[in-house]
Formats: structure tokens, C-alpha cells, sequence
């Protein structure tokens, strides 16, 4: 399921951890109105997130050192989930949210506007994608998260790390059944642009780039909705859109 909402704000400047901000909304809510759903994900330790969002920031936006001017004072969300019962669990929470302010800090955010959008359907064994949301690409060392480190996708040491993580996350969703697909699963990144994005206050390496994945439809698919190929991807990384397939 994919869904664009459209915030107001109440000032123009933001704090430049805007997904950390947006992330904050999501889960107020969801707590206020799904409860049962909020402790199911993210009070049951690591749990993988099937679902992303982009944020889209208007017209004459401009990045400061630690803050975004944000001069419409209006953000576009995207969101974007695998999972058909999860995502009408989430349009119920957005859709009861609309027109209440949520304050984070000195700012008052509010949901105004909600739309469910036209989903990609695949049905070739490939497809062309680029990034609404930066890619994070994450290697724990040892299995230490204190040995961390994060890759630019367009090296080779940074691809080799990206299809390695996106190829254990598939066999962790689809099991071992699907094993030979995502062996054949192919990744051709087409151009990459290497940014900074600010997350929980720590500056992170990520991409801004156009790919081309090569597998199964029903990988595609999860890929698209997703957001998975990214680490961090229910915080606001990793949301794809479809350029050609």
C-alpha cells in the first residue's frame, strides 16, 4: 500500500533530523490508536519493518548547518508498506490523525490531507528504480553494532556489502524455499550521488541513486513497497519509485 499525506507546520525552520521528526508523529499515533500494534513493533526488540517513507519538503527549501528552511511551511509524506492488513492498519491511524497537532519540541506538526496511491505492478523479471529516500548501506563487524560501518553504494566494497545484507533479508522474509531466486537476484547501480543525512543526531553516509534490480516479481514487489534494501528503511530510508520495467 502506498500513501501520501500532506503536513502543515507552524514555523519555517525545521530541525534538520526531519525523519527522526515524522518517525515521532508515526509513532504517537500509532500508540494513541493502535496500541496492540505499537507494542507488536517496537516493543518486542529488533524486529524487521516492512514499510518506509520519503519526505518531500516543497518549494524553495533551503539546508542550513543544523536546521532546513522550509519557507511553504508544508511536507509531503510517502509511505509505503508490504504488507495489505499492515498498511489498512496504518491508513486507519492516519486517517484518524488528520487535523490533530502533534508538538515535537518547539514544533506543531499536522496531518491535513491523505491519499492512497497507484501501487507498481511487476510482472517482468526486472526493473529500474530511483531513491525517494537515501539508501543506507550498514555492515556490522564481528556482529557488534559498536563495530559499525556504513558504505557508499558505488564502490565495489559498498555493493558487495549491500547485496550481501539485501539477499539475507530476503531469505529471513521468504525462507529457504525462495533460496534459489535471490541467488540469481542481480543489482545494477545506474548512477549514485553520495550524501550526508542526519539521524538521532549522528551524520551517516547514504546514496541518492537510480538501480536496476534484476528478479523475481514477488521480489521486486516486496523490494518496492518495502523499502528493505536499506538499512534504517521504517525510519525513512530506502522508499524506491519505479522509472521503468
Amino acid at each position: 500500500m502506498r500513501i501520501t499525506l500532506e503536513f502543515e507546520i507552524n514555523k519555517e525552520e525545521i530541525y534538520k533530523d526531519k525523519n527522526r521528526i515524522f518517525l515521532s508523529w508515526l509513532k504517537f499515533f500509532m500508540n494513541k490508536y493502535d496500541n496492540r500494534l505499537y507494542r507488536e513493533l517496537y516493543e518486542n526488540g529488533a524486529l524487521e519493518k516492512d514499510y518506509t517513507f520519503s519526505l518531500y519538503l516543497k518549494r524553495g527549501v533551503k539546508f542550513e548547518r543544523e536546521t532546513i528552511l522550509v519557507p511553504e511551511k508544508k511536507i509531503i509524506m510517502h509511505f509505503s508498506c508490504y504488507d495489505l492488513q499492515l498498511g489498512l492498519s496504518f491508513y486507519n491511524i492516519f486517517m484518524r490523525s488528520i487535523n490533530v497537532e502533534h508538538t515535537y519540541k518547539d514544533l506543531i506538526i499536522k496531518a491535513v490531507k491523505l491519499n492512497v496511491d497507484r501501487e507498481e505492478i511487476f510482472t517482468n523479471d526486472y526493473s529500474e528504480f530511483k531513491t525517494a529516500s537515501p539508501i543506507i548501506v550498514r555492515e556490522h563487524k564481528e556482529n557488534n553494532n559498536n563495530l559499525t560501518y556504513f558504505h557508499d553504494i558505488s564502490t565495489e566494497r559498498g555493493q558487495e556489502v549491500f547485496l550481501k545484507n539485501l539477499k539475507a533479508m530476503l531469505i529471513k522474509k521468504f525462507g529457504e524455499e525462495a533460496a534459489i531466486d535471490i541467488d540469481l537476484l542481480s543489482v545494477e547501480i545506474i548512477k549514485s550521488k553520495m550524501v550526508t543525512v542526519r539521524h538521532y543526531d549522528i551524520n551517516i553516509p547514504a546514496n541518492l541513486c537510480a538501480l536496476r534490480i534484476n528478479a523475481k516479481p514477488y521480489l521486486l514487489k516486496y523490494i518496492y513497497l518495502s523499502g528493505n534494501l536499506s538499512s534504517m528503511s521504517s525510519s525513512g530510508f530506502g522508499m524506491l519509485t519505479v522509472i521503468k520495467y
